[in-house]
């Protein structure tokens, strides 16, 4: 007999240069609604952020812009969790 036991898959990750340019079309497959995490230096960099924005945008994607910095805290997940409830997420790209 099987014992009880429980299984989560992890998502989907895709890793590696360049790869940001295919986000935007395995992003729109998912959902509508994507939260771009992203560090300070990645938003500072206005053409790579902007550009990446607009390819969500031109597939009628809402994009909302969370900034982080290194590692963050559990209070830090905590308030965004808060902050962005109701805006019914359902992709990441980080």
């Amino acid at each position: 007999m099987i014992p009880p036991f429980s299984f989560s898959q992890i998502p989907k990750i895709i890793f590696g240069p360049g790869k940001i340019s295919t986000a935007p079309g395995i992003a729109a497959s998912i959902g509508r609604n994507v939260l771009v995490v992203a560090s300070p230096s990645f938003v500072r960099n206005a053409a790579k952020f902007d550009a990446l924005a607009g390819e969500l945008e031109k597939r009628s994607m809402r994009v909302t812009r969370l900034e982080i910095g290194g590692e963050p805290s559990p209070d830090f997940i905590d308030a965004a969790v808060e902050d962005l409830d109701g805006r019914n997420i359902n992709v990441v790209i980080a």
